[in-house]
Parts: C-alpha cells; sequence; structure tokens
C-alpha cells in the first residue's frame, strides 16, 4: 500500500517529515504544501462518501447509507476544531499581546522617555507592535 502512494503525496509527506527535523519551525514553512495536502485530504473524504455495497446487501440499503463515514468523520472534525479555534484565538499565547498593553500603560506614566528601558527575550516575530 505504502509504494502504491501518488508522487505528490510522497512529495509532501517528506516535506513534511524534512520541515519537522528543523531547528527554527514557523508554520509559513507548510504553506507550499498546504494546498495539496488539501486535495488529497479531499479525495479521502470522497472515498469515504461513495457506496460500497457487499454481496448481501441491496440497493436501496446502499443509498441510504451513502456517505455516513463522511458525514460522521466531518462532525468529529468541526466539533474537535471549534473548540480549539475558541481557545487558540483568545486565550493561547495571549501573553504576548498582554505585555505590550502593560508596556503602554507604564511607560504612560514617566516623565521623560529615557526612563524605561524594556528587554524582550522571546523568540523572534512573537511580540506585537515592536519597532
Amino acid at each position: 500500500m505504502f509504494l502504491t502512494l501518488p508522487p505528490l503525496l510522497w512529495l509532501s509527506i517528506s516535506y513534511f517529515i524534512f520541515n519537522s527535523f528543523l531547528g527554527h519551525k514557523e508554520f509559513r514553512f507548510i504553506f507550499p504544501v498546504v494546498p495539496l495536502a488539501m486535495c488529497y485530504c479531499g479525495l479521502f473524504l470522497s472515498s469515504l462518501s461513495e457506496p460500497h455495497l457487499s454481496k448481501h446487501q441491496s440497493t436501496n440499503q446502499g443509498v441510504l447509507q451513502t456517505g455516513w463515514k463522511a458525514k460522521l468523520l466531518v462532525m468529529f472534525l468541526v466539533l474537535t476544531n471549534v473548540p480549539l479555534a475558541l481557545y487558540t484565538s483568545t486565550v493561547h499565547q495571549r501573553g504576548t499581546v498582554d505585555v505590550m498593553a502593560y508596556i503602554q500603560v507604564e511607560s504612560a506614566k514617566l516623565k521623560r522617555n529615557n526612563d524605561m528601558s524594556v528587554l524582550f527575550l522571546m523568540p523572534c516575530h512573537s511580540t506585537p507592535f515592536y519597532r
């Protein structure tokens, strides 16, 4: 089964594996492969929605059961991703934005601009509004 995978799927899998071993990881590194991965995900969901009749099933039963696996998988993905999306967009890594608001309030209390200095010990691209 593994050896019969299409070449573009092998390419995308090897790209993900290669980027997994990089020391500096960023989400933007996988952007070139995302459209290709979405095509294969769509093909997989499409294969789940096709009717597969055995010898003992009648045609009417097969039509009624068409796509139940795909619908179940889509519902599972929605139910697991919506809470995760809400958490990551509102709570997770919120500290970098909150610290900038705190620094703004504290710097407004100062009489001169040179009375305060801030040292950020963070990975690159993690602090917003920083020049």
